[in-house]
């Protein structure tokens, strides 16, 4: 399905589309860390933050870490330890961070 990255910003606006999302991110996992390949509208503060994200970090690094999603439905106010404080700067009420463990 995504073998190749320049398939990558397509994926992730469609999926964003889709879901009805306002923003997103895609990440690709590059040895201990997930590496940033595509953003749509989030801010420039927070997408310099997440450009590589230790495993088990954020929701992100959370999802990747335990092959489970992360969810919340406030973004802003949830009192997760999980969510980082740069992360609440997104402008979207909720979120989601799913790992995808196959091309």
């Amino acid at each position: 399905m995504m073998n190749d990255i320049q398939s990558y910003p397509h994926a992730l606006e469609q999926v964003c589309r889709q879901l009805g999302a306002a923003n997103g991110t895609l990440h690709r996992v590059e040895g201990e860390h997930l590496i940033l390949v595509h953003a749509i509208e989030i801010p420039p503060s927070v997408e310099a933050k997440i450009r590589t994200i230790p495993k088990g970090k954020g929701m992100a690094g959370h999802a990747w870490a335990t092959g489970e999603p992360v969810q919340t439905c406030n973004l802003i106010s949830d009192p997760s330890t999980i969510i980082q404080p740069d992360a609440r700067q997104v402008p979207s009420a909720a979120a989601i961070a799913v790992p995808v463990c196959d091309a």
